[in-house]
């Protein structure tokens, strides 16, 4: 992976083949809102001229950029002509995760969404599978890469965990009505640092700074983050298998215990990895068993 190569954002998605060269232009295909940090609108302007997006939207404050994003899909506010389009907040005041939870974000968090679409229905179909995966396989590459020698643990099917506590999590959502756009949701702690007064809440988050000893400021990340997760989003159609192998390496749950959910309520067992569609195999008392969804949490005595 080239986090550093300026591959056109075309050569992503099949059916996206207009390029774009942008200087100064770059202004035309981003819509501001508010006064967003001059930071982070530098990096989205970045990632306009090296063509890894097309478009983009920049707000100081908002509810939600997964929430807004799906609305402007619906609306026809973005097409595929548009693609991959990505939306920023500095504040986020109703983000939202996965199986309805909600949080906020401030000034230490990286938060942000991309649309996409595929033409093809089958990888449509892969994508649904293996996407969750490899959007944080995206974020894990991208940090070890950046502040090596750290190593990221994978959470099936979409946080991201670093010295024992989350770091990220990823939301993909379809579009109701247009089955071949997707939105995905990123959000990264970066500067926010743990209380680590709270029992409760540490060790289960973390964040790049606070893990480093230094600060780290989140939109310096934003121009090699988007590469990265879009690198990995190539490979759900180019590479799957290597795909699953980096993740299978990464993966937090397997060999340990863990507790999910069953069509018929809570169970525990021992995961023993990841299949080929993305499946997390678990082997409990009755067999194997393969969860396509929901969650699998490691049973807490085995992170003592």
């Amino acid at each position: 992976m080239a986090l550093g190569s300026h591959r056109s954002a075309g050569a992503f998605f099949h059916g996206l083949i207009v390029f774009l060269v942008m200087d100064d232009s770059a202004r035309n295909v981003i819509d501001i809102q508010g006064n967003p940090d001059p930071v982070g609108l530098k990096a989205v302007r970045q990632l306009v001229c090296d063509q890894f997006i097309r478009s983009a939207a920049c707000f100081e404050e908002l509810g939600s950029t997964n929430t807004l994003a799906l609305s402007q899909v619906q609306d026809a506010t973005c097409s595929e002509m548009t693609l991959p389009r990505l939306l920023t907040a500095d504040r986020q005041l109703a983000g939202r995760g996965r199986r309805g939870r909600t949080w906020s974000s401030d000034d230490g968090t990286l938060t942000f969404s991309l649309i996409v679409s595929f033409d093809d229905p089958s990888l449509r179909e892969r994508f649904i599978k293996l996407g969750s995966l490899a959007v944080g396989l995206g974020i894990s590459r991208f940090v070890e890469y950046e502040f090596a020698p750290l190593q990221v643990k994978l959470k099936w099917p979409n946080d991201v965990y670093l010295a024992g506590g989350k770091l990220a999590g990823v939301l993909i959502e379809l579009v109701a009505g247009k089955s071949n756009f997707f939105v995905i949701g990123v959000g990264l702690n970066v500067g926010t640092r743990p209380d680590l007064s709270d029992p409760v809440s540490f060790p289960c988050v973390s964040s790049l700074s606070h893990v480093l000893g230094r600060s780290v400021k989140r939109y310096e990340l934003l121009a090699g983050i988007v590469p990265s997760i879009l690198e990995s989003i190539n490979a759900v159609e180019t590479e799957p298998s290597s795909l699953l192998i980096d993740f299978r390496k990464r993966c937090q749950l397997t060999g340990h215990p863990v507790e999910y959910q069953a069509e018929d309520g809570r169970r525990t067992g021992m995961c023993i990895g990841v299949n080929d569609s993305g499946g997390l195999r678990i082997q409990n008392a009755t067999g194997e068993e393969v969860i396509h969804s929901g969650e699998a949490n490691l049973i807490r005595s085995t992170l003592s």
